[in-house]
């Protein structure tokens, strides 16, 4: 079994990126904090900034990308991990990297 990986997530911040490699492939992970619905959306690109995947809502417990087929966003599984007793809340504004870890599990 593959050690997971810990995707690092700056903490008050309502917008950012960050580039990750996941399988030996490297990414640009966008967070965007919507207010009006409360919560937190992931969208995935290339490294030349080409749209692979947007509007993934950051759901606690559930993986991220479980219906895509394309084959150029990570094979593994990404996931939002609730570390709390509340066990599947969505993460709220400052919840994100602290209750809530996004962590990447290799195939």
């Amino acid at each position: 079994m593959k050690t997971p990986i810990e995707i690092p997530v700056p903490q008050d911040v309502p917008l950012f990126s960050e580039r990750i490699t996941l399988d030996g492939i490297e990414y640009l992970f966008q967070f965007d904090w919507n207010d009006r619905a409360q919560r937190w959306y992931l969208a995935i690109f290339t490294i030349d900034e080409k749209p692979l995947k947007t509007g993934i809502k950051v759901v606690a417990n559930w993986p991220l990308l479980l219906r895509s087929t394309d084959a150029r966003l990570p094979q593994g599984t990404l996931i939002a991990a609730d570390l709390s007793p509340l066990q599947g809340e969505s993460p709220t504004f400052q919840e994100l990297g602290t209750r809530v870890r996004l962590m990447y599990f290799p195939k």
